[in-house]
């Protein structure tokens, strides 16, 4: 992801610039960049208006699978204490018209929004094009208290396993090119994710991370120690990386985790209306380089609750440009939002501005 600073209005602009070269050049036509240009504009404003400024990510990198360009704004200003009131037209706290959320509930394919008073706000928006979603022109989307999309959704139950995860991932500044990366993979049983820090930065660090996503890409239907030890073998050629890979088991009811390095783990109970108590538990790692020396790879299994008790697991992996500080306790109710709206807000408040920086987030029911 590449992030752009919004604090004075010639920033507007030059980000509205930036990002529609962005989406030019990953496949959005010419009409679709026009819807583009009218949510990034409106997020920027917002985020001065309302913000006192703040940070606008955008995902530089076509999806295979899927053409999409995520958007997320970022702030720490007063925040909201009235979602609903604030994405209506005419609502604003600003002297303005107010119609700038508005229009990107209708423009955007999904928005999601966590807010505190205080505390700042963050605001997810993901556009795909027309022709793939049989978006009309002008469409409205609806409201589920802060979720929004084509359809009323529920909390977090949104529709298709993809919307079940979301990662940010950040190169150190001064970078052009992150160390760090992520990917997630379905399988018949959930989910397999993988979170990468290769050494150091710059181009032999993303090195390092391409080559374990490459292997990864090849062998994720097995267990994940045996992925790493084929990462292991598989990476002797790069500079070498940490390494976590967690299973998202729905079947067993677990998660299969194993880390090598510096890749922090936590799996995560409860949320999503669940009736089980809330609970986090932080997932080990063993020291080690994925490449060069690794003295053991154990794997360990973290079970979550019964799928009758609406119980499920969130897991989320971060490399050492995020701090280990965080509770979700200071959060009430992020853990039922969206997992890209719970990787920005972590990021937003943790990453250390001095490293390449990546939250994942994954969840099954």
């Amino acid at each position: 992801m590449l992030g752009f600073p919004v604090q004075d209005t010639s920033h507007i602009a030059q980000v509205r610039r930036d990002i529609l070269a962005i989406a030019q050049r990953i496949g959005f036509d010419q009409a679709e960049q026009g819807r583009i240009a009218l949510v990034v504009t409106e997020l920027a404003t917002n985020l001065l208006k309302h913000g006192g400024g703040g940070t606008l990510l955008v995902e530089n990198q076509p999806d295979s699978a899927d053409l999409v360009l995520d958007c997320i704004a970022l702030d720490k200003g007063p925040g909201m204490y009235d979602i609903d009131a604030c994405l209506g037209d005419g609502y604003s706290t600003a002297g303005s018209p107010g119609s700038g959320l508005g229009a990107v509930l209708r423009q955007a394919d999904l928005v999601d929004i966590y807010s505190q008073p205080q505390s700042g706000t963050v605001l997810f928006a993901r556009l795909r094009p027309a022709r793939s979603t049989g978006r009309q022109s002008g469409e409205r989307n609806a409201s589920a208290g802060g979720l929004f999309s084509r359809g009323r959704i529920a909390g977090s139950a949104i529709g298709g396993e993809s919307e079940n995860w979301g990662g940010i991932c950040v190169a150190k500044p001064g970078e052009d090119v992150c160390g760090d990366n992520w990917q997630v993979k379905r399988r018949d049983d959930g989910l397999i994710a993988v979170a990468v820090d290769g050494l150091g930065h710059g181009l032999l660090a993303a090195e390092a991370a391409n080559a374990a996503l490459a292997i990864f890409d090849r062998q994720y239907q097995r267990r994940p120690a045996e992925i790493i030890d084929a990462m292991h073998a598989g990476m002797r050629h790069t500079r070498g990386a940490a390494i976590a890979v967690a299973h998202l088991d729905r079947d067993a009811r677990a998660v299969h985790f194993a880390g090598i390095g510096n890749i922090a783990a936590a799996r995560i109970t409860g949320g999503n209306g669940a009736t089980v108590r809330h609970g986090m538990h932080r997932m080990m790692s063993h020291n080690g380089t994925v490449g060069h020396v690794i003295r053991r790879v154990q794997e360990i299994d973290y079970p979550f609750g019964a799928a009758s008790d609406g119980a499920g697991a969130t897991v989320i992996l971060h490399s050492d440009g995020i701090g280990t500080s965080w509770s979700l306790d200071a959060y009430p109710g992020l853990l039922d939002r969206h997992p890209m709206t719970i990787a920005a807000t972590l990021y937003r408040d943790f990453q250390r501005g001095r490293d390449d920086a990546t939250v994942l987030v994954t969840r099954v029911m």
